[in-house]
């Protein structure tokens, strides 16, 4: 289901499958707005969350005032973590 993005609303981003799995699961809770929660394609990996994918949700971000975004990610790779902001 799409969200209204004139209301108050969540998109989540998940790094991989196993956070999507994550976030499907949460959604089942019978609590929950589900009209103002959207569960985003998988990113394919940290960096593409916090880059690639990210950088394509600003422009909506400034748009949609009502609108709010996790990134979720694990940092399960091996070594130090660089992004473009550290």
């Amino acid at each position: 289901m799409s969200v209204n993005s004139h209301k108050p609303h969540l998109l989540v981003l998940p790094e991989d499958q196993a956070n999507s799995r994550m976030v499907s699961g949460f959604l089942l809770h019978p609590n929950l707005n589900l009209s103002a929660i959207q569960l985003l394609s998988e990113a394919g990996g940290w960096k593409k969350v916090t880059e690639d994918q990210f950088e394509e949700q600003i422009p909506n971000l400034r748009n949609y005032p009502e609108r709010r975004i996790v990134l979720l990610f694990d940092y399960d790779v091996k070594g130090p973590v660089k992004t473009k902001w550290s």
